[in-house]
C-alpha cells in the first residue's frame, strides 16, 4: 500500500479552474481517505496556504487559471522557500513538460503530470511526493 494512504498528515489542495477536473481528483483522493481542499484559481490557493501554515501540503496545480495562474503560484512559493518549506507542488496540466521547463520553474516542483492522465499515474506521483517530506 502506498505510503500516503497510511497517514492523514497531509492536506491536499486541488487547484483547477475546471470544475470537472477538480471533482475527478477530489473524488480520487477522498476515496483514499485523504483531506482535500479545492481552489478554482491561484489566489484561492495562496489564501488556503495562509490558513494552513505549519501543515504538510501537497498542491495539485493546474497552470492555466484565472486571477493568479499556476505559474504565478509556483513563483510565489519558490521565492519564499522558508515560508513554504512544508509545501510540495505537483503540476497537472495539458501543457507539455518541455513548454513548462522553458519558464524555468521545474526546480520548484516535485512532479509534473500531463493531461490526460490515469488515476494510477496520479497516485504514483503523489506517493513519490509524500516521501519528499
Amino acid at each position: 500500500m502506498p505510503h500516503f494512504l497510511e497517514t492523514k498528515d497531509f492536506t491536499f489542495i486541488n487547484a483547477d479552474d475546471n470544475g470537472i477536473n477538480r471533482f475527478s481528483i477530489t473524488m480520487t483522493l477522498q476515496n483514499l481517505h485523504q483531506n482535500v481542499l479545492e481552489a478554482a484559481d491561484g489566489e484561492e490557493v495562496m489564501d488556503l496556504l495562509e490558513k494552513l501554515k505549519g501543515k504538510k501540503i501537497i498542491i495539485l496545480l493546474d497552470l492555466n487559471m484565472p486571477v493568479l495562474s499556476g505559474y504565478d503560484v509556483i513563483r510565489k512559493i519558490c521565492n519564499a522557500p522558508d515560508e513554504y518549506k512544508l509545501v510540495k507542488i505537483i503540476v497537472i496540466s495539458g501543457s507539455f513538460y518541455s513548454e513548462f521547463q522553458k519558464k524555468e520553474l521545474d526546480s520548484c516542483i516535485s512532479s509534473y503530470v500531463e493531461k490526460p492522465y490515469s488515476e494510477q499515474e496520479l497516485i504514483m506521483k503523489i506517493t513519490a511526493c509524500t516521501k519528499e517530506f
